[in-house]
């Protein structure tokens, strides 16, 4: 017999706006729905209050989906609310089994559990058969693990929620752009001056937008507050690139290679994702990347037999795999070393030499940025990493530092190694040859590049 639930939600009273999602996903079942509300709306905990409720209307497995775990942990595990009530404290006394605090899961009475887990980790969810999940900070998230673990909701007649702070013309705005035009999806966006109590006053003040303006950049601001796709992606290394790229049509459909060989760039990971571009070089110098391919957890002779299948079904031929320095390190577990690992499989890398620092590797890939083409539909996962790779900031300084590592890291690192592997001399296909000890880039090698 399910529970009587018509007590919840508990110790929560909803704003208007709020009420609304919950009326769409807890009376009229839609069962997707993505909604992009400004800061300190409240959209987690509005979409906390309906897995709870969710979860006891029907037994299954529920997942509460952050860009990392540490994140999902300080934002809502242990999250405290202006009001002094936690996340947890939403939960009934009487709806609990048992918590555990290490792997941030809850077992209710009726069987269900709810899990928070981190995006970056998302082959932990898949095979557990979720019928609810909620993304949150979807921009922020790769975006495999919508691909990945949406099927199963679908599946089992489940339900959806992503919520999301908008972060340029990414992933998560095509997704956005598709569901306005979808009748199965339930939309909603409001910036500060769209959500409004009953009695229609505004939840931000006036002094408070002005406090939080002086305290970022207008583009934070305007993503943050007004949920503006269109503003600037803020201290990406590659958007304005690609952009420009776009613009000059160096991104669309491109053809496989008939005439010329392929090559592809790695960064290697097991817990990390590893990430692989595969690309071919015109006799005019233009480099065009005509597929990307990532995954985690997987063994080394999982991402060579993708390579060699990608290869054999097409016809195509490989010139070199070029891999990052790391390629000549020993496994920790067998003590073999993981180029020697894949030469035994029949393939056989390029280590390209490892550059002075990150910035070095940023500024090469910079440079040649404007020999390269990108097909849109074969690259979609890579070009959003490279969307989304940017720097850290301090928050109390504003300062920038070195890159952020994310989920956009890795599939950036490999890209990277293209540019590393000419400016190291091991691409003479491009007119550029020497010595791949030394690093620097001569003076008539740097000025073909940026002409």
């Amino acid at each position: 017999m399910p529970l009587n639930v018509e007590y919840l939600p508990y110790k929560f009273e909803p704003r208007p706006y709020q009420a609304v999602l919950m009326h769409e996903l807890l009376v009229k079942n839609t069962n997707r729905a993505i909604i992009s509300w400004h800061r300190r709306s409240g959209k987690d905990k509005t979409c906390w209050i309906i897995m709870l409720i969710k979860a006891l209307q029907r037994k299954g497995n529920y997942f509460y989906i952050f860009p990392t775990a540490k994140q999902g942990r300080k934002a809502l595990w242990t999250a405290i609310d202006s009001g002094g009530v936690a996340f947890l404290d939403h939960l009934a006394p009487t709806i609990i089994n048992k918590i555990n605090n290490t792997e941030m899961r809850i077992n209710l009475v009726n069987g269900s559990t709810i899990q928070i887990v981190g995006a970056s980790h998302y082959n932990y969810v898949v095979g557990t058969n979720p019928v609810g999940m909620v993304f949150s900070e979807y921009s922020l998230q790769t975006p495999l693990a919508f691909s990945y673990l949406s099927p199963a909701a679908v599946e089992n007649k489940g339900w959806i929620i992503l919520n999301t702070t908008p972060r340029g013309h990414n992933h998560a705005y095509r997704l956005f752009q598709h569901a306005l035009g979808n009748d199965s999806w339930y939309v909603d966006k409001r910036d500060v001056l769209e959500t409004l109590s009953a009695e229609g006053e505004r939840y931000i003040s006036d002094s408070d937008l002005e406090t939080a303006a002086g305290a970022m950049s207008i583009e934070k601001f305007q993503q943050e507050f007004f949920c503006d796709w269109s503003s600037a992606l803020e201290n990406s290394y590659f958007s304005n690139y690609l952009r420009k790229a776009r613009s000059e049509n160096r991104i669309g459909g491109f053809p496989l290679p008939v005439e010329n060989p392929l090559y592809t760039a790695w960064d290697l990971g097991f817990n990390d994702q590893t990430a692989i571009w595969f690309f071919y070089i015109k006799r005019n110098g233009e480099i065009t990347f005509v597929h990307y391919y990532e995954n985690n957890q997987q063994a080394m002779e999982h991402y060579i037999n993708y390579v060699k299948k990608f290869g054999e079904s097409r016809g195509l031929v490989f010139a070199r795999h070029f891999a990052p320095h790391d390629i000549c390190h020993a496994d920790w577990s067998t003590g073999e070393k993981r180029i020697h690992r894949a030469q035994r499989l029949g393939f056989t890398f390029t280590a390209v030499p490892r550059s002075k620092d990150k910035m070095d590797q940023i500024e090469y890939s910079r440079a040649l940025f404007k020999r390269y083409h990108f097909d849109e539909k074969e690259c979609r996962i890579g070009l959003d990493a490279l969307m989304e790779y940017h720097a850290r900031e301090n928050l109390n300084t504003g300062a920038r530092g070195g890159p952020f590592h994310d989920w956009s890291s890795n599939g950036s690192d490999a890209f990277m190694i293209v540019a590393q592997a000419y400016q190291a001399g091991l691409m003479p296909e491009l007119g550029y040859s020497k010595n791949p000890m030394t690093p620097q880039m001569n003076s008539f090698a740097l000025e073909s590049v940026i002409g």
